[in-house]
């Protein structure tokens, strides 16, 4: 069980949503939202949080060190 430090629920899954608009799991998983409870597995979020996606190609680099290109893409994703 992971449970959040921050509710970013709703935002997060707009920007998911714009990375993988045909992903089926992100409708289900805000159906099990409740803001009252923020809360969250990691199987769940592999499936729905961009960021421990390996499938999307740019998503993928290694954390350490972080390539300029890959953080310029995720910061202009975020801004749309």
């Amino acid at each position: 069980m992971i449970y959040a430090g921050h509710d970013y629920v709703e935002a997060s899954m707009q920007f998911a949503r714009r990375l993988e608009p045909e992903n089926p799991d992100i409708g289900p998983y805000l159906a099990k939202y409740d803001p009252r409870h923020v809360f969250s597995t990691l199987a769940d979020e592999k499936k729905v949080n961009p960021y421990l996606q390996n499938m999307i190609p740019f998503m993928s680099f290694p954390p350490w060190p972080m390539k300029k290109k890959s953080i310029h893409i995720c910061g202009s994703m975020r801004r749309r």
